[in-house]
């Protein structure tokens, strides 16, 4: 194989994880300005897609089960501690919950497509 390649892929490489690197640190001075009650939420909902970030996990599906989905946001949303009039949580729960897997997918295919790169190794 041609050295000049594999030089440009190795910074390739390294100036690709400088971004994500980059774009997880603005994401999280991002969150850190949420209202007190939705920093919650949003803890609520990491914690549960950390137990969902596994090979072959619902989360990773191509086609993720609507009932399934539901039912982990009635769980955040159970597990919120507020009171009984506020309903907008329901609302909010979802957008949280479908956002953060959303970015755990992409970063996942990324990650996926980055590894199949340098092993030489398509899925298709």
């Amino acid at each position: 194989m041609n050295r000049n390649y594999e030089s440009f892929n190795m910074w390739q490489n390294f100036y690709d994880f400088r971004d994500r690197e980059h774009e997880r640190r603005d994401m999280e001075y991002i969150k850190r300005m949420y209202p007190s009650q939705l920093r919650d939420i949003q803890h609520g909902v990491e914690e549960e897609c950390d137990k969902l970030e596994y090979d072959g996990s619902m989360m990773f599906d191509e086609y993720p089960d609507r009932l399934m989905v539901q039912l982990l946001e009635k769980k955040i949303a159970g597990n919120c501690k507020t009171e009984e009039n506020e309903v907008w949580i329901l609302h909010v729960v979802p957008v949280m919950l479908y956002s953060e897997m959303y970015r755990r997918r992409s970063r996942r295919r990324n990650h996926m497509k980055n590894r199949n790169m340098w092993t030489g190794y398509s899925e298709r």
